[in-house]
């Protein structure tokens, strides 16, 4: 899960948002109510307890895990990834659906091929390397990530 993280994270570019779509900015980057920086009791508070939870994992000192999405904490949430349809972004934008529902709530993005999926990636400018990933496969929206390179 680590490793996959931080590959998508890896695969952010740095793309303007077309002139219509404000482009995403560091407070929007969450899922399902989480944003990055919650911290783990704050989590729990909005999600309940999770299905699956582990501590001290190298780098980061938690993991949960809940009905298809999955949290990366040290201080606070690092990396939140879901392929769960009702985990949507602060913009309404979830799991399930299509590329133009994204590209309509945030502009174009930065695409790279990843395996037989493709990363539609948007940067928040100014905050260093934080972006939110869509990971497609066949114009549909397979999976949401937030986070910021280690």
């Amino acid at each position: 899960m680590k490793a996959a993280a931080v590959a998508l994270m890896l695969c952010a570019s740095v793309v303007p948002a077309s002139a219509s779509v404000a482009p995403i900015e560091y407070g929007e980057l969450g899922l399902a109510g989480i944003k990055l920086g919650d911290t783990p009791a704050h989590v729990v508070t909005l999600l309940g307890s999770p299905v699956r939870q582990v501590q001290d994992q190298g780098i980061y000192s938690h993991e949960f895990e809940y009905d298809g999405l999955k949290a990366l904490f040290t201080i606070g949430a690092e990396i939140i990834t879901s392929s769960n349809p009702g985990h949507c972004t602060p913009r309404g934008v979830c799991p399930g659906m299509s590329v133009a529902e994204l590209e309509a709530a945030y502009g174009p993005g930065g695409r790279n091929d990843w395996k037989s999926q493709v990363a539609i990636s948007y940067s928040a400018p100014g905050e260093g390397m934080c972006s939110l990933v869509a990971m497609t496969v066949d114009g549909k929206i397979a999976s949401l990530q937030v986070g910021c390179q280690p």
